[in-house]
């Protein structure tokens, strides 16, 4: 009879594979978690002798690896949010790797896609995910960025994972007009309150950064302020006349607007309105017979006057 005197798996973890008078065998059914174990076991020296003879020996296993497990990534910090406008080498994740086999097979290097914003910079068997160039927000809000992880067995295994990197918005973009000039017509004789255009901004910016308010930049035009002629809604870029127009008394003139957003600090842009006043037939004809009569008769007097 053959008995397992010591070993470091329990004997349900154990197969009997057969039944010579010279050795015994038993093999592990679990080898990825052992590496080296103990077996004694019992032998018969003699099957027919009666009353059996029994001697005990130590069989040493050795169970050796093969690169049948896939590497892991492990994220050691959450990836955070970044300022488009952060430095380079900015540490955006800690990521580390790890491997069940042994040897060259459990040894993992980490790498990203080419073509990212973003590389790994190993340190104390970790890496950190940093930039590697400044963000725009605008071109891209949001980075998929692909990290893979490959042993060094052979063949090697290789495993991936998208971290997802969000980028925070900064107050980089002015307004910008539609237009950089524009023209508006207006009929003189008009009441006051009159709306004669409007002008329109936009910024790529997100939330207060976006927000833009108009304003008039304070000019003459003969020798009044512009104020006394227009005025501007600052939400949405409407020009309004502050007083009746006379086209014979003005029939052109410019003003400037500016869009600024809210951002801190804010940033603006300007542009140009030309306002052009259109005559009416508000005022009668002079009579100029008379004066041109009179002067034509002293010119006559004058010519015909004896020396």
């Amino acid at each position: 009879m053959v008995n397992v005197i010591d070993a470091s798996l329990p004997d349900s973890a154990w197969t009997f594979e057969s039944q010579q008078v010279s050795s015994w065998v038993y093999f592990c059914e679990h080898f990825w978690s052992i590496f080296k174990y103990l077996l004694c076991v019992l032998f018969p020296e003699n099957v027919s002798s009666t009353p059996a003879m029994e001697s005990e020996c130590t069989v040493r296993v050795e169970i050796l690896d093969v690169n049948d497990n896939f590497p892991e990534i492990v994220l050691k910090s959450l990836p955070s949010p970044i300022r488009e406008d952060a430095p380079v080498e900015t540490v955006v994740a800690l990521i580390s790797a790890k491997d069940l086999d042994s040897g060259d097979n459990g040894k993992v290097t980490l790498s990203v896609l080419s073509g990212y914003l973003f590389r790994l910079k190993p340190f104390s068997n970790h890496y950190a995910l940093v930039t590697d160039s400044i963000l725009d927000r605008e071109e891209f809000p949001e980075y998929n960025v692909e990290v893979i992880a490959s042993d060094s067995g052979s063949p090697p295994l290789t495993a991936k994972k998208t971290i997802t990197v969000s980028v925070l918005d900064v107050n980089d973009n002015s307004p910008l007009f539609s237009q950089s000039s524009f023209m508006v017509y207006v009929k003189e004789n008009n009441s006051p309150g009159t709306i004669l255009g409007s002008v329109t901004a936009s910024d790529s910016d997100l939330g207060e950064n976006s927000k833009i308010t108009y304003s008039i930049l304070d000019s003459k035009v003969q020798d009044s302020s512009v104020s006394s002629y227009v005025y501007i809604n600052s939400e949405n870029g409407s020009i309004y006349s502050m007083q009746s127009f006379d086209y014979e008394k003005v029939k052109v003139f410019q003003i400037r607007v500016q869009a600024k957003d809210q951002g801190s600090p804010s940033l603006s842009s300007n542009a140009t309105v030309h306002v052009f006043i259109m005559d009416q037939n508000d005022n009668a004809p002079t009579r100029l017979w008379r004066s041109v009569t009179l002067s034509l008769r002293r010119q006559r007097e004058t010519f015909f006057q004896p020396s």
